[in-house]
């Protein structure tokens, strides 16, 4: 060996490099804790976790009843003597940002209109429910009102006559957030814990108008629908759209950071490209992206960029586009009958 080892030399190195991935499946709780406001940030991964931290008194063991049914791990937090709950919030974020979802113990319009347009300039959604019968009505002044005409896409509002009660949100949320980004819809999905509500079409037109969610019963199957943020927009989507950028942030990070160095040059833009073109195949096979439509990925052409463009070292002008996949939350079916 030490012969060969005069005329050939092999030398391997081991990249590494690590990129922690954003996790789409873990919700954090907000809630008033008392006492245990002392504990701080905790992470549970179990109903018994919670349990053990908070007690069976708790509004976070209600929560965890419902997201413990397909969550495996959840973010708490209980809210100090005097602390709003926006407070709480970026409190969190100081310590753990490896959430998504947040769901929290409070009915007033203040603390929810505030965590609202928090959540909005991040990338993450925020699910609350109310029970104010104003909801239902054709008035402006409920708290679903006033989030559906700020138009906020990542703010998602669920009526239901018991939410202080059940906390609908929280079985919706154990049960959906789970799934892989782009293969579920949030409309007409069950909850065994959830009590449908009985409401006339008024109420539905209303709540529909507001683009808040509900909990009903039909032809004996109970579900959810409409499957929407405050702006209309589609859970679902805003969930995968999300999970779109989180994956091409990381594969490209990763690149760079474990490659020597890509060269600014048209087969340094190809390797780029390639990265991000395998996140949006594995879009495809999630069930995100259409196969009915071609997905483009355009990279700049470096030869059209000025000197001084490529002395900055930027990669500029990459572009993509996709067809979504959706979904079908309803049918219309025609029959045409001769005799």
């Amino acid at each position: 060996m030490a012969d060969v080892d005069r005329i050939v030399e092999v030398h391997i190195s081991k990249s590494s490099a690590t990129i922690q991935t954003a996790n789409f499946s873990v919700p954090l709780v907000l809630f008033t804790g008392g006492v245990d406001a002392a504990k701080g940030v905790q992470v549970a991964t179990s109903l018994e976790d919670v349990v053990e931290m908070y007690g069976i008194s708790s509004t976070a063991y209600t929560i965890a009843q419902g997201i413990f049914r397909g969550v495996t791990q959840a973010v708490f937090y209980a809210l100090k003597d005097d602390e709003s709950y926006e407070e709480a919030l970026f409190e969190v974020l100081k310590v753990n940002n490896d959430w998504y979802a947040l769901l929290v113990d409070t009915k007033q319009d203040a603390d929810i209109l505030a965590l609202a347009a928090a959540i909005e300039a991040m990338d993450k959604v925020f699910f609350y429910s109310t029970d104010d019968g104003e909801a239902t009505g054709d008035g402006d002044s409920a708290i679903n009102k006033q989030i559906s005409d700020l138009g906020y896409e990542r703010t998602i509002q669920i009526y239901h006559s018991k939410a202080g009660e059940l906390y609908p949100e929280a079985s919706w949320v154990g049960d959906q957030l789970p799934e892989v980004a782009g293969s579920n819809t949030w409309a007409l999905k069950q909850a065994t814990s959830v009590t449908p509500d009985n409401l006339s079409g008024a109420q539905i037109k209303n709540l529909e108008d507001s683009s808040t969610n509900y909990f009903i019963k039909v032809r004996g199957i109970s579900f959810f629908m409409n499957g929407v943020t405050a702006s209309g927009e589609w859970i679902d989507t805003v969930i995968f759209l999300d999970w779109v950028k989180a994956r091409i942030q990381e594969v490209l990070l990763f690149r760079l950071a474990s490659t020597n160095k890509i060269a600014m040059s048209n087969d340094g833009m190809a390797i780029l490209q390639a990265d991000i073109m395998g996140v949006l195949e594995q879009g495809i096979r999630q069930g995100g992206i259409s196969t009915d439509a071609p997905y483009y990925v355009t990279p700049p052409d470096v030869d059209l960029m000025s000197p001084l463009d490529r002395s900055k070292r930027v990669a500029d002008h990459f572009e993509f586009g996709f067809r979504l996949a959706g979904a079908v939350h309803k049918t219309v079916v025609r029959g045409f009958v001769t005799q």
